[in-house]
């Protein structure tokens, strides 16, 4: 589990690094169905 997440987690922040602020307002939506994934994911460990 752990390795799978650090994983999902470091996906998301790099994403955010690389787009930049402006480009995650209108990613927004897709960060927001990443994340819910990844609770679910957790959820289901």
């Amino acid at each position: 589990m752990g390795l799978e997440l650090i994983v999902e987690f470091g996906k998301v922040f790099l994403g955010f690094i690389l787009y930049g602020r402006k480009s995650i307002l209108r990613k927004f939506p897709k960060y927001v169905i990443y994340l819910s994934r990844i609770v679910c994911f957790l959820k289901n460990k």
